[in-house]
């Protein structure tokens, strides 16, 4: 009998052993947490950035609640963000403009899958960021301002193409050198002062720079 017994318990014991890891596998967890097709976790972003937070199930069915379990914080700030869905089984957010600091973006274990499961706690990443240079700012819209003009004079692929379609130096069209220096005084809020002719300066800066 109590040979018996025993038979019974280790069979039930290695059922056990044998369904539980079944069963944690099957569990909702978070997959992967990305910036630009990296993982999120440890890196240091610079500038505007989007995150996707990918699930191991589908997502679809409690879609609104689920957007509310996403919290981003900047040290103990509250960073404002709106997330959507973005496929099946993804959640996805941008932060724009972001001030530099230490962020941690919070997934809450009250969020669902389409079975109703949740995750068995509240997961975590940890990341930097780094707040555009006025510097950086100031070149992103310089290359806008330039291949709108050369688009605008016929140069169809824009900055893309200027090595093909001018093989010259880059003419001052439409005084490009005042252009410029109005499009540093809007990122600077009207701040910076034309200094020695800023506009011209950076207007024959790129000029030399295509020639």
């Amino acid at each position: 009998m109590k040979t018996r017994v025993l038979s019974v318990v280790l069979a039930l014991l290695l059922l056990l052993a044998t369904a539980v890891p079944a069963f944690a596998a099957d569990a909702l967890a978070v997959s992967a947490v990305t910036v630009a097709g990296k993982p999120l976790k440890g890196s240091t972003v610079e500038g505007d950035f989007t995150v996707t937070v990918k699930f191991n199930a589908k997502m679809a069915k409690y879609i609104t609640a689920n957007k509310k379990q996403f919290t981003l914080k900047n040290g103990s700030d509250a960073v404002p963000i709106t997330v959507d869905f973005d496929g099946e089984k993804s959640f996805c957010f941008t932060v724009t403009d972001p001030a530099s600091g230490s962020y941690t973006l919070t997934v809450g274990k009250g969020i669902k899958d389409d079975s109703g499961r949740t995750l068995a706690k509240a997961y975590t990443v940890d990341f930097t960021v780094k707040a555009e240079s006025i510097l950086h700012k100031i070149l992103g819209l310089l290359r806008t301002y330039l291949d709108k003009m050369l688009k605008s004079i016929g140069i169809g692929g824009g900055l893309g193409n200027i090595g093909e379609d001018i093989g010259g130096d880059l003419p001052d069209v439409g005084g490009i050198g005042d252009t410029i220096g109005d499009a540093v005084g809007g990122i600077t809020g009207g701040g910076l002062p034309d200094i020695g002719g800023i506009g011209d300066t950076i207007g024959g800066a790129v000029g030399g720079l295509m020639g």
